[in-house]
């Protein structure tokens, strides 16, 4: 997995500059005003994660860099409930709060937001339609190879532009 990460190169001569690793749609919205990478930025890269695996999109998207920090620093994603109705509230509910721009309005851990997806009643859930899913157009399904939690299938997977197995 990428996590998007920022680091600050803070000295004297250079007190503001931000230098930016790793994938900008996947990153905290802290990561881009310089803040160090910890477990509240993590979750809410989970949080992208896990929204993208059950919606077919990411919460945050846009064309270019630029476009994704302002996005992420100011636009408030559609609720992963408007996306997927079918799912139980207590789903959809922790994964915006794992998506809050204030880290301190997030989990306190990230173990509390994976105990709140595993306590939730997911019998009401149905399968994303394939064909809306954007992770399918990046890569290509393969056989599966083993179950997973909640009944669903893990599949292995041929990365489309790169030829990479997955």
């Amino acid at each position: 997995m990428d996590f998007g990460l920022a680091q600050s190169t803070r000295d004297a001569a250079e007190a503001s500059e931000i230098t930016f690793e790793g994938t900008p749609a996947y990153a905290a919205p802290e990561q881009f005003t310089g803040a160090p990478p910890d477990a509240k930025a993590d979750q809410y890269s989970l949080g992208v994660i896990i929204y993208e695996l059950l919606a077919g999109v990411r919460p945050i998207e846009g064309d270019g860099f630029m476009v994704l920090v302002d996005r992420h620093l100011n636009a408030t994603p559609v609720t992963l409930a408007e996306r997927r109705p079918d799912l139980p509230a207590a789903v959809t509910d922790a994964v915006m709060r794992a998506l809050a721009k204030r880290p301190e309005e997030r989990w306190p851990t990230v173990m509390d937001f994976a105990r709140a997806l595993d306590d939730a009643d997911w019998t009401e859930a149905r399968p994303i339609p394939q064909a809306v899913s954007s992770l399918l157009a990046t890569f290509e399904l393969g056989p599966v190879i083993a179950e997973g939690r909640f009944g669903s299938e893990i599949h292995s997977g041929t990365h489309r532009a790169l030829g990479h197995p997955v």
